[in-house]
């Protein structure tokens, strides 16, 4: 249900409509505890079991910072990466363009088992892709990778550096 309705309202009000259902609070509130630095990160092993005290649908990402700092949070399937880094991980991506495919600052480098998992990506993305630095092989844009359960434990790296080229 939230990935229907979610996909309907665009990516501006990702945030608004997450809080509006009560939905942020829950994933941030269970999943992510504060780590310093705005970042959050959560080192409680006991949602990721099939315990019960993981909520359905969430879908667990693995993520080494530009800093290198690891975070490891849990997200609602149906957001795009892009706005699970940084509406539920609260971590410092760029998104200049806030995930309209129209810049290259959500680019993110996937390991390749996960990278093997996602749709082909579009000739925008392929062009957006272009202007960034540091591209590898299984670079994607966050704003482009929907979270499903197909990519629960997705891993991560996000580059050192991006280039705004909307400024």
């Amino acid at each position: 249900m939230l990935s229907a309705t979610f996909g309907t309202l665009g990516t501006s009000c990702g945030r608004g409509f997450l809080q509006r259902q009560g939905l942020l609070t829950t994933f941030m509130g269970r999943f992510c505890h504060s780590g310093g630095g705005g970042n959050n990160q959560n080192n409680d092993s006991s949602n990721s079991g099939n315990d019960g005290s993981s909520t359905p649908g969430a879908i667990r990402v693995n993520v080494t910072t530009a800093e290198g700092e690891k975070i490891t949070f849990s997200a609602p399937s149906g957001l795009t990466l892009m706005e699970a880094l940084r509406d539920v991980a609260r971590v410092d991506i760029e998104a200049a363009c806030d995930g309209t495919c129209a810049c290259s600052t959500c680019h993110v480098i996937l390991r390749e088992e996960d990278f093997g998992k996602l749709t082909a990506a579009s000739e925008d993305e392929m062009d957006m892709l272009d202007l960034a630095p540091q591209v590898t092989p299984t670079s994607r844009l966050a704003c482009q990778v929907k979270l499903s359960k197909e990519l629960d434990g997705i891993t991560l790296q996000m580059p050192s550096e991006t280039t705004n080229e909307m400024r």
